[in-house]
């Protein structure tokens, strides 16, 4: 129907996987909400809605649930910052909560006096400093922010596109940053260059998400693919084709594979 699901996907061993483990929830009445973005917190699974609730899931059995309303508009985000968690959201702020759900503190950016609203954002840690990634809905140029000052470091210069479309996920690898925009990947080094770049699916991909030594993807389609990079080469190791329509969120906890669709 049109309500929304999370399923925990295991991951298959082969490429080749005829057969996955999935355990779907339901997790707002049919037509009321969807699962935009999660993340794995304390052992925790955190879920950024549509409708700007934000709901935490213990990991190992989905119980012990918290729920609250989070932003007036659509959770974008959820990033692990140190001890806290950062959410963005459709009403333009950016939002800081203890593990306990308790909010800390709130703050809007803002682009040539209008209020900017941010599409993704992913926190690296490069030797001792703590950075901030954060892309916007007008996809020109990436903020890399200080996380102890909220001071911009950097400016980085997104993906091009001649579609208009949008960064939608941001993900941190091994000392790389891999950004999707439209169908496309691009993995940015150490020295925030671009190092490669392909049309990685056929439509476009809603989020990015690390497990172990591998990337996982997913699209519009309900498509989720694995990469990793072997000899400075991007190399595609699994397909999965877990829900029927688009697949909106992915996250990686010790059971498996997350995935959020509508």
């Amino acid at each position: 129907g049109k309500g929304s699901a999370i399923a925990r996907a295991q991951v298959p061993q082969e490429a080749d996987a005829a057969s996955h483990a999935v355990y779907v929830y339901a997790l707002e009445a049919p037509g009321r909400s969807h699962g935009v973005c999660c993340a794995v917190v304390g052992g925790r699974v955190w879920i950024g809605c549509s409708s700007g609730r934000l709901m935490s899931f213990d990991a190992s059995d989905c119980g012990n649930v918290r729920s609250f309303t989070a932003h007036t508009g659509s959770i974008r985000c959820i990033l692990l910052v140190g001890e806290q968690v950062w959410t963005a959201g459709g009403d333009g702020y950016t939002r800081v909560w203890d593990q306990d759900c308790t909010f800390v503190k709130e703050w809007r950016s803002y682009k040539k006096k209008e209020c900017a609203i941010v599409s993704a954002m992913i926190h690296v840690k490069v030797n001792s400093k703590q950075l901030v990634w954060t892309a916007f809905d007008d996809r020109s140029t990436i903020c890399v922010w200080k996380a102890s000052t909220f001071q911009v470091a950097h400016l980085v210069s997104g993906p091009s596109s001649s579609d208009g479309e949008h960064i939608a996920s941001m993900c941190a690898l091994h000392g790389r940053v891999w950004v999707s925009c439209g169908p496309r990947i691009c993995v940015y080094g150490a020295d925030m260059c671009v190092q490669a770049e392909w049309h990685a699916h056929t439509s476009p991909i809603r989020a990015l998400c690390r497990r172990k030594k591998e990337m996982y993807s997913c699209d519009e389609r309900g498509v989720i693919l694995g990469w990793v990079i072997e000899d400075e080469e991007v190399v595609r190791k699994h397909e999965m084709s877990i829900h029927q329509r688009a697949v909106d969120c992915l996250c990686s906890t010790p059971r498996g594979l997350w995935s959020g669709s509508t």
